[in-house]
């Protein structure tokens, strides 16, 4: 068992179809995490009584008064966290069992690495082959800049003073936080998907369906970051145009069928 702490950080909505699994495989890893913290964004189901029911004395539970949005939710976790390691989860995923221990064993080999990210699969896709060995590689800062390939769910980050989400953002908030990690210290792949996606990226129901909202989330991260790191300025006025530009191309892609 390697010995970092690690603290999960859960924001729940109304959540209770997914919520209970999503929890239970954070809880039930070959390494068990350091912590787990539930963070009840002003649900108006069932969440508390089912946390209370399945998984009291076993985790931390942060209730806030109304629906604040992820942003919000994530740093309450972020704030009453201890571990040496901010992992992040969604209410309606779930990690592979061995995640944490393949993470950690990963980290203690490679003591630099403050931010670690690695893919996902889909519930209908198989779920490769566990080997002795997982490649980790230096994420090159210009390919993030150009998409953000990071589900949250899959971002493992050192935590620190200054870690947390930009609350005005109600779209692409990870992202911009994960540019600025990026720029900060670098982030590394693990090229081994430990995370089950509940639902496909952009489907229907989640907040990433609403493609032109998140168009504009992804423009606003640039500035956002921009403003932080003025050099980046030229660049990502081209991405801008960019990001708008393959936006138009794919609507009237569609437009013709």
């Amino acid at each position: 068992m390697n010995k970092i702490r690690f603290s999960v950080i859960i924001p729940a909505f109304n959540s209770v179809a997914t919520l209970i699994p999503a929890v239970a495989s954070c809880l039930n890893q070959s390494d068990p995490p350091y912590e787990v913290i539930v963070v009840d964004d002003g649900s108006r189901d069932d969440t508390q009584a089912l946390l209370a029911q399945h998984f009291s004395g076993k985790i931390k539970v942060i209730t806030l008064p109304e629906n604040s949005g992820p942003a919000h939710a994530r740093n309450c976790g972020i704030q009453a966290a201890s571990g040496q390691y901010i992992a992040f989860q969604d209410a309606d995923d779930i990690w592979h069992p061995k995640k944490l221990e393949i993470v950690g064993n990963a980290l203690t080999s490679h003591p630099h690495i403050k931010f670690l990210f690695h893919p996902f699969r889909l519930e209908t896709e198989k779920t490769p082959p566990l080997t002795n060995h997982y490649s980790i590689v230096k994420y090159p800062f210009w390919k993030l800049l150009l998409r953000n390939p990071i589900g949250t769910p899959c971002a493992i980050i050192a935590r620190h003073p200054e870690l947390n989400f930009n609350e005005h953002f109600h779209y692409m908030e990870d992202y911009e936080l994960f540019l600025n990690e990026a720029e900060r210290n670098g982030v590394y792949k693990l090229d081994y998907p430990l995370t089950t996606l509940g639902r496909p990226v952009l489907s229907p129901g989640g907040q990433s369906s609403n493609r032109w909202a998140m168009r504009k989330g992804e423009i606003k991260a640039w500035w956002s970051f921009a403003s932080r790191n003025p050099k980046y300025f030229t660049l990502v006025f081209v991405l801008s145009l960019y990001g708008l530009l393959k936006h138009c191309w794919k609507w009237l892609s569609q437009r013709k069928y």
